[in-house]
């Protein structure tokens, strides 16, 4: 089978999915194709393009601008023509961008729809809205399958983009687990979060967090690691916070699980969050994660049973939210340890697999 993947920027939770899945059908004998900026793929993909396993697949660089662009319809054009002759049965697209000339170039026959939050965030203000979610609307009867990655994802897409749409499938996004969780550690009052330096991240709350408990706490070390159009602002507010010897922008670590090792607690803050890859792969290493109250968060972690969950945007309720946590150090390892058992039955690489198998199916069986 021929499976054209399409991604405007791998970087980020996107990237590892997207990854994730190309190196699942070569290594099932599949050919598949690639089509994604290279110029805005993180470090981890970088070193991943000249890794064995990635060799033989078929890469495509397009320039391709976030917003609609004019120059979105000459990429379409020269995807028509270099994908025609190669006659592929799947053609998925990634985000909004990728959706789009997935379902444009493949139509109802061929075409999978992976939203990833994109437009159903709903947070580019009533106009743009309005117009992404009209584009949504539009594309439907071009659009072969959705797959979204949590009940929210679901949910949203059926309040903005259509109720009645039927050919949607929830798929939880998914990781390799080890096989037994990581041993407890002691606490050390180490925090750590990960992710693209964007606004909708939440990594100012974190830091305006650190600030509230840094006199109370004088052993906080708080690593904020990744890269994004973010990080210079971060970065004034930690000076501005006198932060310097408590917040590190680390920049894109080498291996998140290097992270994970380091850190007593993993904090997502996220604004918006379709699933939360980063909690989820928190709770796979036995670390003990606090998440915002938004998205998919809410279903991936239980306050009070796998996690803490704090008032999305509210600096001073994660700060509480951590002061419980370190205050409660007994109780928080209990909540990590169940957290690594729920996760481990419900969100592994190969349900989340097998699942973009069946839906492959449903469209190459028609």
């Amino acid at each position: 089978m021929t499976i054209v993947q399409i991604v405007r920027s791998p970087a980020g939770g996107i990237r590892k999915h997207v990854m994730d899945v190309i190196q699942h059908f070569v290594a099932r004998g599949d050919r598949v194709i690639l089509v994604a900026d290279l110029s805005s793929g993180d470090e981890t993909f970088k070193k991943q393009v000249n890794e064995d396993w990635f060799k033989d697949v078929k890469v495509i660089h397009l320039s391709i601008h976030r917003s609609p662009h004019p120059s979105d319809l000459k990429n379409l054009w020269k995807l028509f023509k270099i994908l025609k002759p190669m006659k592929p049965e799947i053609i998925h697209g990634h985000g909004a961008k990728g959706g789009m000339y997935a379902r444009i170039l493949g139509g109802a026959k061929k075409s999978v729809y992976s939203p990833h939050g994109g437009s159903l965030h709903a947070n580019y203000g009533a106009l743009k809205n309005y117009l992404y979610q009209l584009v949504e609307k539009l594309l439907l009867p071009f659009t072969g399958r959705v797959v979204v990655e949590s009940q929210y994802t679901n949910k949203q897409f059926k309040k903005l983009i259509s109720e009645g749409f039927q050919r949607v499938s929830i798929n939880y996004n998914g990781i390799a687990f080890p096989h037994e969780r990581p041993q407890k550690k002691p606490l050390k009052y180490r925090v750590a979060a990960l992710g693209l330096l964007r606004e909708l991240k939440g990594f100012d709350l974190l830091i305006r967090a650190a600030e509230e408990l840094s006199v109370e706490y004088p052993d906080l070390k708080v690593k904020i690691s990744g890269e994004g159009e973010e990080r210079e602002s971060l970065q004034q507010l930690i000076t501005k916070l006198h932060l310097e010897e408590v917040v590190e922008l680390t920049g894109e670590v080498e291996s998140p699980l290097q992270t994970y090792e380091w850190a007593d607690v993993v904090v997502v803050p996220s604004r918006f969050e379709s699933f939360g890859l980063v909690a989820l792969e928190a709770m796979a290493q036995g670390v003990p994660v606090i998440v915002s109250y938004t998205g998919g968060l809410m279903e991936l972690v239980e306050h009070g049973e796998t996690g803490r969950i704090f008032t999305r945007d509210s600096s001073s309720d994660l700060a509480e939210v951590l002061r419980t946590t370190f205050q409660h150090w007994e109780l928080t390892q209990k909540y990590a340890e169940k957290a690594f058992e729920v996760a481990k039955s419900k969100y592994t690489m190969e349900h989340m697999l097998l699942g973009l198998e069946k839906t492959y199916s449903l469209l190459t069986k028609r």
